[in-house]
């Protein structure tokens, strides 16, 4: 099975040599893209496309491949809602696979702490709080598209998306949110003149699911130390603790589960680099194309993820 990947930065650094165990792999580059369409040998050649490229790029090329290959798409699912609803009707018409890379469902320590609540031993849960808080893109770094809102860059779109798809996965709901957003470097240079910066590096969001479970957010790529990303679930039977203390993203989380009057026990830790979290997501990709019937991060996750983005999104300009 042949898989074609666009994007030169995560697509190459990342994706390519993650894909390898489970599809013979070309990648090309975006500027070539439409050569998937036009090229017709390349054409034939070609089983399933992974894009790598900015939601607003990826909600205008993924709807025109929806109809002849298999998608792998990054998160979140495109720069809009109106552009994730072209990319759900093209592959509904089309009947190919629409995957979305949230990769912390392929992280030990987030499947240890879905299983644990799958199976009650949590209890009912009170309180939710995720703490993301980084120094990743501080005032070293230019400008890029992670720092345009139009292109879907900013923290909302960027950590909220992962956050949003792992709480839903945790929970079984995705409420609506109150947020509050900033950015704390609001200019950075590109072409060596400053540039202003609109998509905001730093937020605070809170809701009250359906439930009338309390939950707290509060996301930063671009403060001054890093604080690492933690989540904490308390439950009528004890806390689950899902904490990574470095700057690594994927790297580094340790899993822990807190019973009533008990002891800490560690459910287990992870140090796996994003190659290899993204190997076992490709090698669940190929299964699920083969038509294996598993759980899997489909086109449905990928538009709860945008409705709340689009929600968010509308009020924050609101509020302007």
């Amino acid at each position: 099975m042949r898989l074609a990947i666009l994007g030169s930065g995560y697509g190459s650094k990342v994706l390519a040599p993650a894909a390898k165990n489970s599809f013979e792999t070309v990648s090309i580059p975006f500027e070539n893209w439409q050569s998937l369409l036009k090229d017709n040998v390349l054409f034939s050649s070609i089983d399933a496309v992974a894009i790598a490229l900015p939601p607003s790029i990826q909600g205008e090329i993924a709807p025109l491949l929806a109809p002849h290959f298999h998608l792998f798409l990054e998160k979140p699912l495109a720069g809009t809602l109106q552009q994730a609803q072209n990319i759900q009707q093209a592959c509904k018409k089309s009947g190919k696979i629409a995957f979305l890379d949230f990769s912390f469902r392929f992280v030990k320590p987030f499947q240890n702490a879905h299983q644990l609540i799958k199976e009650g031993k949590l209890g009912d849960v009170q309180f939710v709080s995720v703490t993301w808080l980084t120094n990743t893109r501080g005032a070293q770094l230019g400008y890029n598209w992670k720092s345009d809102i139009q292109l879907g860059g900013g923290v909302v779109n960027l950590f909220g998306s992962h956050v949003f798809d792992y709480l839903s996965w945790f929970l079984g709901i995705l409420p609506s949110w109150f947020c509050s957003k900033t950015s704390l470097i609001p200019s950075r240079m590109a072409g060596g003149k400053l540039k202003e910066v609109t998509a905001p590096d730093t937020c605070s969001l809170v809701s009250m699911n359906g439930e009338g479970i309390p939950i707290s957010i509060k996301l930063s790529s671009s403060l001054s130390i890093n604080a690492g990303h933690l989540i904490k679930i308390w439950g009528s039977r004890g806390l689950l603790e899902v904490r990574n203390e470095t700057t690594e993203f994927l790297s580094g989380f340790c899993a822990q589960f807190t019973e009533l009057d008990s002891q800490v026990k560690i459910l287990s830790e992870c140090n796996d680099s994003r190659i290899d979290v993204a190997t076992r997501a490709f090698s669940l990709f190929q299964r699920i194309i083969h038509g294996e019937k598993v759980e899997y991060p489909s086109l449905e996750e990928g538009m709860k993820v945008q409705k709340i983005l689009d929600e968010i999104h509308g009020h924050l300009k609101e509020n302007r």
